[in-house]
């Protein structure tokens, strides 16, 4: 039998109870961290289920920032297509960090990023943003998908997706956000196809800095990235699926 079919059976099943006992959302803890969760939202179905999400991703980058910052040196971590902003408050968690951006477009992804820092007193620790990230600063077109897929909403492309409605998001250049030189950088990106305008938009400070990084890279695009991420310096050292890992030090 299909060992992933089983674990989505063994995920419906156990949030089934909890939806039935506390309603579709509701506040709980995972990681240490008070989180709202939506049962809606696949990625907190799994968190909520299993206690962890992407644990093994999140075990290698956090494992790399550790061994890589070094004492008196300004840190900054950045979350890019953010979510609900988990990998924002893990690095908060860690206390490694001078500054912490977490960066999402979907207005309702944003709300929930918004009441987890809330809920965590990290509201003035995190800098939440409201846009997509991208080459260029202004407005894009962002294509939202259902409640019940809201970690594929995405820069819209060329066609109009079925089932995603068309909403315009300010877009934001993340050289803009940050001017740091000669220090570290760690960040997580998960942009849905977008990767390659935000590493064009973020050049200065993979540049200026070490940095280590995991992305997610669409399957169609991989030779291309990697190719991209070889001419900025970057060894890839791991892999997890569809997240590849890379540090330029």
């Amino acid at each position: 039998m299909n060992k992933a079919w089983l674990r989505r059976r063994l995920r419906d099943s156990i949030t089934f109870w909890y939806q039935l006992i506390l309603g579709q959302r509701f506040v709980a803890k995972r990681l240490g961290l008070h989180l709202l969760f939506d049962l809606d939202d696949i990625v907190d179905k799994y968190l909520l289920a299993f206690r962890a999400f992407e644990s093994a991703e999140q075990r290698l980058l956090f494992d790399a920032v550790t061994a890589g910052v070094s004492p008196g040196q300004r840190n900054i971590f950045i979350d890019v297509g953010a979510h609900s902003g988990l990998y924002a408050l893990l690095a908060w968690q860690s206390k490694l960090f001078n500054r912490i951006i977490a960066i999402e477009a979907d207005p309702r992804n944003f709300a929930q990023l918004k009441a987890n820092l809330f809920l965590n007193r990290a509201v003035t620790q995190i800098d939440a943003v409201e846009a997509a990230a991208s080459n260029v600063a202004g407005e894009l077109t962002f294509s939202l998908a259902s409640d019940r897929g809201r970690d594929l909403s995405m820069v819209a492309g060329g066609e109009k997706k079925p089932g995603f409605t068309d909403y315009a998001v300010r877009s934001v250049r993340i050289d803009d956000l940050e001017n740091m030189e000669g220090g570290f950088l760690a960040a997580k990106i998960d942009v849905e196809g977008h990767e390659t305008q935000v590493i064009q938009g973020m050049l200065r400070l993979l540049k200026a800095n070490r940095c280590c990084l995991q992305i997610e890279v669409w399957p169609n695009g991989v030779p291309e990235f990697l190719e991209l991420m070889k001419g900025l310096g970057f060894n890839q050292f791991s892999q997890v699926g569809n997240n590849y890992f890379f540090k330029n030090y």
